[in-house]
């Protein structure tokens, strides 16, 4: 990855999060997730922010949590951190029972849900990563799969 490209990978995230905080200090999302991804799945910081990265994009910096613009005409869109659409957004919304689809515990709850199930080769790919930009593709191409126009990968 261009260097070009890594450093608006780590903007997207700098602009919410600063390396290294404890669980104790983290107040954003990024900076929560990050923490809760090195935690849980074993990344190294490099690797959590290029999945936070691809999170951030995703949601327009964690503020659409629905989709804007629905790719296929009817349908609701996606929903949450990870964009869930269709069968994943029904599981999502089916998983959630009466907890606030918006809500930090909801989003990373489902995404350590998917991560420890059907997902879980992405962890794999994602930990056999050398830098933040392969660390975002790995999860991009694994676990978002965007549509090849909108993969926005270059940011």
């Amino acid at each position: 990855m261009s260097s070009r490209r890594l450093t608006i990978l780590a903007s997207v995230v700098a602009s919410f999060a600063v390396f290294g905080v404890t669980a104790s200090e983290a107040e954003t999302i990024p900076e929560r997730l990050m923490e809760d991804l090195q935690h849980d799945f074993g990344f190294e910081e490099f690797q959590a922010a290029g999945v936070a990265g691809n999170l951030a994009r995703e949601t327009g910096n964690f503020r659409y949590l629905q989709e804007l613009n629905p790719l296929v005409d009817g349908s609701r869109g996606g929903l949450g951190y990870s964009q869930w659409t269709g069968p994943r957004r029904i599981a999502f919304e089916n998983w959630l029972g009466d907890m606030d689809p918006t809500s930090y515990e909801a989003n990373y709850g489902y995404l350590y849900e998917e991560l420890t199930g059907d997902y879980a080769f992405v962890v794999e790919r994602v930990l056999n990563t050398d830098t933040a930009g392969e660390a975002a593709a790995a999860f991009m191409d694994g676990f978002l799969r965007p549509h090849p126009e909108y993969a926005h990968l270059d940011e």
